[in-house]
């Protein structure tokens, strides 16, 4: 088994270099011939441009201008003395070029960086997730090797981060991710080790250098500083293909913020439940490397002490090796068995044999969604996978399913439900929809339409929404938890917009049908706070009434369109307070009702009934009317009753509700009905008839 707490500090198979080096001011050129090149119109590759030459062989060149002589004349100096050309995975020039007109180095050509890469792989559909694992394991051994052959010859970095590291795709399509090789490059500010004190000033505040010498603006003659940059690399290469560890985006965000717990919460979000073991502990020792130092004294307040020369002498004093060194880290990962490494931790595996477990989509408070691929048609498909724990509630949606047959253009129901053999996980499998309705907004923002035809788009997409919902109300089910992340839309091909574009209501988890003999309250609170019925707020309880999935429904359509059209900000800070307000419902109510009049009042200042924003705003009056958190219902302040028990709240509700007040909104048919009225006036059709007649 590994220890994690710190890899072993490995012994260097090669020995430092010991002899002191000055860097010269100045060294000797050689005049070579000119080559005959040309510069090919590629996007450059971190420092360096494409070049051709006359035998159509293609390099990568980083040319120097010559008035910055001297640096070409250090770089120079450096990759003749390193030595490192017999390393597959360090970049160094096969040539060097200097004459008059032109200082410059070759390299053998590349196909990008590693940022090149991430976006490349997190979005592919043409390898699987347990690929994509295979390519990041050898990418972690890659750049390891190349920073051993830099530390075993006594060279610091002091400047990897993800642009320095380049990438070359396998010579053939079979081998095309397979056979990637990865090379360091960037050596700028690379020194030799040779005396004990700092030589480098610190370049940036970059998430990739090392918060001891960020905090001292100097780097230690240690190795310690290149250790904490490649395992930043590896933990964000990590996030961006896996989604873990999600912390360490957060934490390069508070880079100047230093705090040496670090790791403890690394390791509690590595250890959930989503991962396997092996996927989680292969991530931690990586994890261990970024600590700020586990050895450092803090003072009260809670401020490193560590700066210039205390923190010179405190590194001296033994107790400066705060990171495994480069062959430590080796030696765990080259011995790492990761031939049957899964990244997930799916208990449906067994029954998945036919899918290949592509990439995560998309997670909730319930679970995960991720894009399958069937390996026989090639078709794409959406897994949701719940974890049933010791909670059995969270199987309701299977439930549901078994339940309602749900044949609706609109509802997004599974053509698959799978369980695995412990009992202990449920797999819906369904059609691959493209994003939710959050999304949606973008994608209209961002069409050529006028604003016209952006009215009628909308109308279009809440009659599809309000189709989906009125199935269900006709089914007599409630969805209690409608909210803009449980729509989802696909595009259809060959079809333009809004045509294009299906919307489908989805997460039935919280669903259930109605009641016939107790049409009250059955349920404590559920769905999403900020989508839910201010009466149920205030109550603290689930109305069993179709009314609720009314207000949410509503609420998330006019969300979406002040958000799309920018208009009524009055919305929005609604919107952001009603929870805030929800003690008092007659403040909600005002400002529902002013909500309501400035929509009125905007449609009284449009003459011409056919005109598009009227009946716009007419839509989004009908939804608007829908929000007041109970406008038929005058109980002379028993909102804000007490109760001695909650069977006492709950017969007061009764009563109440069954008085003949409780239906206090519309139908979905009703508002179908009403926007259709309106509706009929933004469709571009309709419109050319009536000028033609």
């Amino acid at each position: 088994m590994i220890n994690f707490n710190i890899p072993s500090q490995g012994k260097l198979k090669r020995p430092y270099i010991e002899e002191t080096i000055n860097e010269p001011k100045s060294i000797k050129i050689e005049e070579k011939k000119p080559i005959s090149f040309k510069i090919l119109d590629d996007k450059p590759i971190y420092i360096f441009k494409k070049i051709q030459t006359t035998e159509n062989k293609i390099f990568l060149i980083e040319e120097i201008k010559p008035e910055d002589i001297n640096l070409f004349v250090v770089k120079k100096y450096f990759y003749d003395k390193c030595n490192c050309t017999i390393n597959d995975n360090l970049l160094i020039p096969i040539e060097t070029v200097s004459n008059e007109k032109r200082l410059a180095f070759i390299m053998e050509n590349m196909d990008g960086n590693l940022i090149d890469l991430v976006n490349n792989l997190k979005n592919s559909d043409l390898i699987n997730i347990d690929e994509k694992f295979q390519i990041f394991y050898s990418f972690c051994k890659q750049i390891l090797n190349g920073v051993f052959e830099l530390h075993s010859r006594g060279i610091l970095h002091l400047n990897l981060k993800p642009n320095v590291i380049l990438f070359k795709y396998g010579k053939t399509i079979s081998e095309r991710y397979s056979g990637i090789k990865f090379k360091i490059t960037g050596f700028d500010y690379s020194c030799f080790i040779n005396e004990n004190k700092c030589n480098q000033k610190i370049l940036n505040g970059s998430p990739f250098v090392d918060n001891i010498a960020l905090i001292n603006q100097s780097y230690f003659p240690r190795f310690e500083h290149d250790i904490y940059s490649l395992s930043m690399i590896i933990l964000e290469f990590s996030n961006l293909i896996f989604g873990f560890p999600k912390l360490i985006i957060e934490y390069n965000l508070m880079k100047t913020q230093i705090y040496d717990n670090i790791y403890k919460l690394l390791i509690e979000e590595l250890n959930d439940s989503s991962l396997t073991k092996s996927f989680s502990d292969f991530i931690k020792i990586f994890a261990f490397q970024i600590n700020p130092n586990p050895k450092l004294i803090i003072n009260q307040d809670n401020k490193i002490e560590a700066r210039s020369k205390d923190a010179y002498e405190f590194l001296l004093s033994g107790i400066g090796i705060y990171r495994s060194n480069i062959t430590g880290l080796m030696d765990v990962v080259y011995n790492y068995n990761v031939n049957d490494l899964k990244v997930y931790k799916i208990e449906l595996n067994e029954k998945l044999n036919k899918y290949y477990l592509l990439r995560e989509i998309g997670r909730g408070s319930f679970g995960i969604v991720y894009k399958i691929q069937d390996k026989t048609n090639k078709q794409y498909y959406a897994l949701k996978t719940i974890k049933l724990d010791n909670n059995l509630s969270k199987g309701n949606e299977k439930t549901f399913f078994e339940n309602c047959e749900c044949f609706n253009e609109n509802i997004l129901k599974p053509i698959e439900i799978i369980v695995s053999e412990n009992k202990r996980e449920i797999g819906f499998i369904s059609e691959l929809m493209k994003d939710d309705l959050d999304n949606l907004k973008e994608v209209v923002s961002k069409s050529n339409y006028n604003i016209s035809y952006k009215y009628w788009i909308f109308y279009n997409f809440s009659r599809q929404i309000l189709n989906g919902l009125d199935y269900l109300h006709k089914n007599n089910i409630i969805h209690y938890d409608l909210k803009p992340q449980n729509i989802l839309y696909k595009f259809i091909p060959g079809i333009v917009l809004p045509d294009n574009i299906n919307l489908k209501i989805t997460d039935f988890g919280l669903s259930c049908f109605l009641a016939n003999k107790e049409p009250i309250c059955n349920y404590s609170l559920r769905g999403s706070k900020r989508y839910m019925d201010p009466l149920c707020l205030r109550y603290g309880i689930t109305f069993n009434r179709f009314e609720s999935d009314i207000y949410s429904i509503c609420f998330t359509l006019l969300q979406f369109a002040v958000n799309l059209f920018g208009i009524f900000p009055i919305f929005r800070d609604i919107s952001s307070n009603k929870l805030e307000n929800i003690q008092d419902l007659n403040i909600l109510s005002e400002e529902y009702l002013l909500l309501i009049n400035n929509i009125a009042m905007d449609i009284k200042g449009i003459p011409n009934p056919s005109d598009s924003k009227k009946n716009f705003l007419y839509i989004l009056y009908t939804f608007a009317s829908e929000l007041m958190p109970a406008p038929q219902l005058n109980i002379d302040g028993k909102f804000y009753n007490t109760y001695s028990s909650d069977a006492e709240k709950r017969k007061e509700i009764k009563v109440l509700l069954q008085s003949g007040v409780g239906k206090y909104r519309s139908t979905v048919q009703d508002i179908i009905n009403k926007i259709i009225k309106y509706g009929k006036y933004l469709d571009p059709n309709y419109r050319e008839v009536i000028e033609i007649i």
